[in-house]
């Protein structure tokens, strides 16, 4: 548990990269929009493993133009 509660710490104590980025939800949050959020970094990553990000980024800005 303090193993967590130290990444956490340090999660918090640096800014936003590419590993991180921070959301706030003032009154109330789509968790469907959430969902699709998650879903969105874990595919970067994937493709990122395999030296694929470009072909993601033009996916995803064929995908948003549509």
């Amino acid at each position: 548990m303090e193993e967590i509660k130290n990444i956490l710490l340090s999660l918090i104590a640096n800014n936003e990269n590419e590993y991180v980025e921070y959301k706030e939800a003032k009154n109330n949050f789509d968790f469907n929009e959430l969902g699709r959020y998650f879903s969105a970094l874990v595919m970067v990553q994937i493709f990122r493993e395999n030296n694929m990000l470009g072909l993601y980024l033009a996916l995803a800005i064929k995908i948003m133009n549509l």
